[in-house]
């Protein structure tokens, strides 16, 4: 799973496609493994985000099917909540689905970089057309500050699982 996560960070379509496999071998080897199946959705979620997969609605549908299964073997798994937060913005624009699911991945595990970074991100999407400075601040960690800037007329990069 590791190597699978570090080739999907590089954001290169042929690294997407290589980390891919990797959770679809831990699933085939445990399928009960949540954090298999929250893995492979992020990685189709970069995919679609990218538009790199062949049929859009396809691996969407799988993304949301995965997620799905993930949460119903693991409610209490990080990475489904993280991906879940990501996929409720981007494929089902639901902003109260994914501040649930954001807020309760930073619950279940907030030294996550992913997740601490993702937390700017679900309210950056709900604002749109309109230059944003955002400053967010951890009480565990009060010297941390994101500064993230949207200068105005460009698109919204969407967020990837």
């Amino acid at each position: 799973m590791l190597a699978g996560k570090l080739l999907h960070h590089r954001s290169l379509r042929a690294d997407n496609e290589e980390a891919l496999r990797l959770p679809e071998r831990a699933i085939a080897l445990e399928p009960s493994y949540a954090h298999a199946h929250a893995w492979k959705a992020c990685v189709l979620g970069q995919s679609f985000v990218h538009d790199w997969c062949a049929n859009a609605e396809a691996t969407a549908r799988t993304v949301i099917d995965e997620l799905a299964l993930a949460l119903s073997l693991d409610e209490n798994d990080s990475d489904v909540h993280r991906v879940l937060a990501a996929v409720n913005l981007s494929i089902h624009r639901d902003h109260d689905k994914a501040l649930h699911h954001q807020e309760r991945a930073l619950a279940l595990n907030p030294n996550d970089d992913l997740i601490v970074v993702q937390q700017g991100e679900v309210p950056i999407d709900i604002i749109r057309d309109e230059p944003v400075e955002l400053r967010c601040q951890s009480e565990q960690y009060p010297d941390a500050t994101f500064l993230v800037y949207w200068p105005q007329g460009q698109d919204r990069r969407r967020p990837t699982a």
